[in-house]
């Protein structure tokens, strides 16, 4: 059961999102013939990803965004208009849920006037989504550049 309400707790939105991920999963739920691809939460992760072993986060590796982590920065500000290519790092989409944690609802429909309030209203939970997915999830530190398109 996971739970979460409110606006202003960058890092217990970090904590919440880290456990509905449950990175320490042991075993994949598919996909066993394929070797130990287990991704966050026990899921199969695919062929040809591999997670770093654990406590060691990669920085070297590169991937590209598109959709979501797009246009997450875009809605963020963090992305000129007419852009189609930002190099950033999960230490970036931290930041940015940092800043949108710490605002109240009213703040942030001013703060992010070009998305609906319903929009702005969810700015921390998705930069700090992203953030986790990158870091716990996929393992990258948070200095790891990467590409959005």
């Amino acid at each position: 059961q996971y739970a979460g309400r409110g606006v202003g707790n960058a890092s217990g939105c970090v904590e919440l999102l880290t456990r509905v991920l449950r990175p320490s999963e042991p075993q994949c739920t598919e996909g066993e013939s394929e070797g130990d691809r287990c991704g966050f939460a026990g899921a199969w992760a695919g062929p040809g990803w591999s997670p770093p072993a654990p406590g060691n986060r990669t920085s070297s590796s590169q991937i590209v965004g598109c959709s979501f982590f797009f246009f997450s920065l875009e809605d963020a500000g963090n992305i000129t208009a007419g852009s189609t290519l930002a190099r950033v790092s999960p230490q970036r989409y931290a930041a940015l849920a940092r800043e949108a944690c710490g605002l109240e609802q009213a703040d942030a429909v001013k703060r992010y006037g070009g998305v609906s309030a319903e929009r702005a209203g969810w700015m921390c939970h998705d930069l700090t989504y992203l953030f986790v997915l990158l870091t716990v999830g996929f393992g990258f530190q948070e200095d790891a550049k990467r590409s959005e398109e």
